[in-house]
């Protein structure tokens, strides 16, 4: 068994756990299709009051996001995935290694998924209530991206299995490796683009009239908190 932590990236960090089967000696053969499997669970999302209006003010500029209406509340989680290829390692009359996998399993959790809230919201049920919702549909944007991204996935594990079977190594560990390393890196990609794709959807909600709405809600509360600005 071995692991490795592949990256981090803000407000969600992926790590990988990749497993490796136990191997078997064969000749170079003909490749077949692998049996690939994905499977995303996503925790419960809990809601904290450990942060600040200033403090998401300086998250919302770092973002780029100041124009918008006064961030209250920030949803971040961890994206983290298992594989186990069961590897079979072949080898050439040349001497030289090629290696395949008849199946692989990913199992992608998003957990630890937490809406930071500010603290001046609590005693404060509209714009609490309001804060909290804009973060819930965070979550969900990236429960879809992930769920849209599965079969995508499929196919890209099964491409790198069919294309390492391919490729010639010195040692049938080598050839393993190099295997369990090029799916590791698909998922990488994967996970991605399925991340760009949500931070996209997190974007469409924020028009002119829906942020028009929302600045127009909790009006007592907002001037309180705000001063009556935006």
């Amino acid at each position: 068994m071995s692991a490795r932590s592949l990256r981090a990236v803000l407000p969600t960090a992926f790590a990988a756990l990749v497993l490796y089967g136990p191997s078997a000696k064969g000749e170079c053969l003909a490749v077949t299709e692998p049996d690939v499997t994905v499977d995303i669970q996503a925790e419960p999302v809990s809601t904290v009051f450990d942060t600040s209006l200033g403090e998401l003010e300086v998250l919302a500029t770092a973002a780029g996001k100041r124009s918008r209406m006064p961030l209250m509340a920030a949803y971040s989680a961890a994206v983290l995935y298992t594989v186990d290829i069961p590897t079979q390692a072949g080898s050439t009359r040349s001497g030289t290694f090629c290696a395949t996998s008849k199946s692989v399993r990913v199992r992608i959790v998003i957990g630890q998924r937490t809406i930071h809230a500010a603290r001046e919201l609590q005693g404060r049920p509209c714009l609490l209530a309001t804060a909290i919702g804009r973060a819930e549909a965070h979550a969900r944007n990236q429960e879809k991206s992930l769920g849209v991204m599965e079969a995508g996935i499929i196919k890209n594990i099964k491409d790198r299995v069919r294309d390492a079977a391919y490729l010639r190594s010195p040692s049938a560990q080598e050839a393993e490796r190099q295997l369990t390393s090029s799916i590791a890196a698909q998922i990488d990609q994967d996970l991605q683009k399925a991340e760009a794709e949500e931070k996209e959807a997190n974007r469409r909600p924020d028009t002119p009239d829906s942020l028009h709405a929302l600045q127009a809600s909790c009006a007592l509360d907002r001037s309180i908190l705000f001063g009556g600005g935006t």
